[in-house]
């Protein structure tokens, strides 16, 4: 599922593509949403990140009642859902877990590297890092699938991938891959790179940064206001 933003923060999103491999990575499903069709503001296409623009929306979106049938069509009701946050689109797309699907597996769980335990209360709670899939593919393909706009077709295609490559493999293997995906050069997200963009947070750290933005311009005009900007 590719999103665009119905808002300024970080988890205003809306469905704006719909796409589906098979097994074999071949492309089965993929249509375009147009949400101003179901009343849904847009205040944001995040064309940078998402592909996707107003033109090519209102040109050749449907709403989301129809695109979600449309894959329900082509969808087995026993089929394994993969992907990165899999559970997101799942609930994005209101599937209903053996009426339109038979399960889900989630790629983040399977490379997650477990850290050092916090420690509360006397308790220990496991700590897990996760990993973006791009920095995953990166890792262990060599490939940056991101070079370009966002495709939820490339997503699912690699997620496939990484499934059938792995997920029979044994547990002290699995581990030494994690370990190798942890100490591969760091990958910098899209929303680590683009903190806001067109006045859309792109993630958690935006809040951060747009605070600490306030407080030096807020620091700024008082100094001014002083006649201390010297």
């Amino acid at each position: 599922v590719e999103c665009v933003a119905s808002g300024t923060g970080h988890r205003d999103r809306v469905v704006g593509r719909i796409a589906m491999v098979d097994s074999e990575c071949n492309l089965v499903y993929d249509r375009i949403v147009n949400p101003l069709l179901s009343g849904v503001e847009v205040v944001s296409y995040i064309t940078r990140l998402t592909g996707l623009d107003k033109h090519t929306c209102d040109a050749r979106g449907v709403t989301l009642e129809e695109a979600v049938n449309g894959l329900k069509s082509v969808l087995p009701s026993d089929a394994l859902l993969v992907g990165q946050g899999i559970h997101h689109d799942i609930e994005w797309l209101g599937l209903v877990k053996g009426k339109d699907y038979g399960g889900s597996f989630d790629i983040a769980e399977m490379f997650k590297l477990r850290v050092k335990d916090k420690i509360v209360g006397g308790v220990a709670t496991a700590r897990y890092r996760y990993f973006s899939l791009r920095h995953t593919v990166m890792a262990l393909m060599g490939v940056d699938m991101q070079s370009s706009d966002h495709n939820p077709v490339d997503d699912a295609a690699y997620s496939l991938r990484l499934f059938k490559k792995y997920r029979d493999a044994e547990e002290g293997y699995l581990k030494a891959v994690r370990e190798s995906v942890q100490r591969a050069p760091v990958t910098r997200s899209f929303a680590q790179t683009w903190y806001i963009l067109e006045g859309v947070m792109m993630g958690a750290d935006a809040y951060r940064v747009v605070g600490n933005a306030r407080f030096i311009w807020k620091w700024w005009t008082e100094r001014r206001s002083k006649g201390l900007s010297r």
